[in-house]
């Protein structure tokens, strides 16, 4: 059979079923944007609910958002290879 076990090509719209045709690489890059920042916003949060940890002197809120934050750098790391 012609074309068993090629790797499709990646410039054509039918190779990817899921992915919209048309400008769909500069959606692909939006969409990597946008989950860039909701990263970031993850980040953001897992600071603010340590700092209220601290405040309030609880240690389970403090030590569950020192792993959420760990967890979100660990997410952060393939976008920041880009």
């Amino acid at each position: 059979m012609p074309g068993r076990g090629a790797a499709p090509d990646p410039h054509d719209d039918t190779a990817y079923p899921g992915r919209p045709s048309g400008g769909s690489w500069e959606l692909g890059a939006a969409l990597e944007r946008f989950d860039f920042w909701g990263w970031i916003l993850f980040l953001v949060c897992a600071l603010l609910f340590g700092a209220a940890g601290l405040r309030d002197g609880d240690v389970l809120i403090t030590v569950g958002s020192v792993v959420f934050l760990v967890a979100c750098v660990l997410f952060l790391i393939p976008h920041l290879r880009r």
